[in-house]
């Protein structure tokens, strides 16, 4: 078993400002995450800004991953098709590419239905025997599933199982409620930037996975709590809340937010995102700015990359 947990950082997608991916930052990125405590990372989550990359740049950016993460965590990579027989095409190539587990990023595009969700997450899970992490995310389009979806996904898939829960709301209550029914089952991870993270811990999840800018202090407050010193862990996250809060509400501030930062570290030469991209204004980054120099320190805790 892989026994995936921690921190699992969805990689940003570094381009330069021209547009074109830098596969060096990339590399960079995938070993300072690693540095910084990551128990995997993952390629091709909404951070990877996937919808902006082609079917070859994904296949370069597996290739980079597994170059940089030399075997010393998993490396994930995200089958985020519509169509089912595209995803599990995807599936099939990603697994010969090398990579350790699979996550997959459920139909949206025409509305699915619950039962559509499934047979689809059910094919994509089946197509291979790596690790499979079922991406539960109703709020961009897909389904609204129950804790009943997940046991008849588990019923009918044989691999290790994972769920990434990020509804827009009621994330830890449904932890709270797969944990029950399904135990051991199921491994659950979180998303959402890791949006209240102890209350995810305290539900029976065993991860979070966010950007890759804090990585770090998110290691150290799961260490705490895994330690047994809650309160510690809660005083530090405390001090994370703020940022975190402020970076999650949308999704192509936040990536800028991310690289922004990875910039300051040293780690990206831009901050660049693809065209379109929703971009606030330079007053936002300015307050992102603020936020950020209060965790510096935890961040980057004088680790030269």
């Amino acid at each position: 078993m892989l026994n995936i947990k921690g921190v699992v950082p969805i990689l940003q997608a570094p381009f330069t400002n021209e547009g074109a991916l830098d596969y060096e930052d990339l590399y960079r990125e995938v070993d300072t995450a690693i540095l910084d405590g990551a128990g995997a990372v993952t390629l091709f989550g909404t951070g990877t800004e996937f919808y902006m990359l082609s079917d070859e740049e994904k296949r370069n950016m597996i290739s980079v991953t597994l170059k940089a993460a030399k075997g010393r965590v998993p490396v994930i990579a995200s089958v985020t098709r519509n169509s089912t027989y595209l995803a599990v095409q995807d599936a099939k190539l990603y697994k010969d590419l090398g990579v350790d587990a699979l996550m997959n990023f459920p139909p949206h595009f025409e509305k699915p239905t619950p039962e559509m969700v499934k047979n689809h997450v059910m094919a994509v899970a089946s197509a291979t025997d790596l690790p499979f992490i079922v991406q539960y995310a109703p709020g961009v389009g897909g389904a609204t599933l129950t804790p009943q979806d997940f046991q008849d996904i588990k019923a009918c898939v044989k691999n290790e199982l994972y769920i990434k829960v990020e509804p827009p709301m009621g994330a830890v209550q449904m932890i709270r409620s797969v944990h029950e029914m399904m135990g051991e089952d199921v491994q659950l991870l979180c998303g959402m930037g890791g949006t209240n993270l102890i209350g995810v811990y305290d539900a029976g999840g065993q991860g979070i996975m966010p950007g890759c800018a804090f990585v770090r202090p998110f290691t150290t407050v799961i260490n705490l709590y895994n330690e047994g010193k809650r309160e510690e862990a809660i005083n530090i996250y405390l001090k994370m809340a703020s940022m975190i809060e402020y970076e999650t509400p949308v999704q192509g501030s936040y990536n800028e937010c991310e690289k922004r930062i990875l910039v300051e570290r040293g780690i990206f030469k831009t901050a660049h995102c693809r065209y379109p991209n929703f971009r606030p204004d330079e007053s936002y980054f300015k307050t992102m700015h603020d936020l950020y120099n209060e965790l510096k320190e935890m961040t980057d805790p004088g680790v030269c990359y």
